[in-house]
């Protein structure tokens, strides 16, 4: 039982970090025009992205503010979530 619940918070923890670098990458792409901004299914796309990614980023953007114009919290959320993911966990299941 306790394997199973592990699997589950990395797992969910490793979709959560891949949601952000995707929402990350398709703005990126959308503000350099390599992707056309009237896309239906990107801006769905982004839009759910956005949806699951903006509980996890707002908590870091309260307390740290843009740097130079940057938003650097999706770095600091993927980053924390490593973090959780190679050291936290282990050490709570093993």
């Amino acid at each position: 039982m306790m394997a199973f619940l592990h699997f589950m918070i990395d797992a969910v923890l490793g979709l959560i970090s891949m949601s952000v670098v995707v929402h990350g990458l398709l703005g990126l792409l959308a503000s350099l025009e390599v992707i056309n901004r009237n896309n239906a299914f990107l801006n769905d796309l982004r839009r759910l992205l956005e949806a699951v990614t903006a509980p996890f980023l707002r908590p870091i953007q309260r307390v740290v503010p843009p740097l130079g114009g940057y938003d650097v919290s999706p770095i600091l959320l993927v980053l924390t979530i490593a973090g959780v993911r190679m050291y936290l966990l282990p050490a709570i299941f093993h």
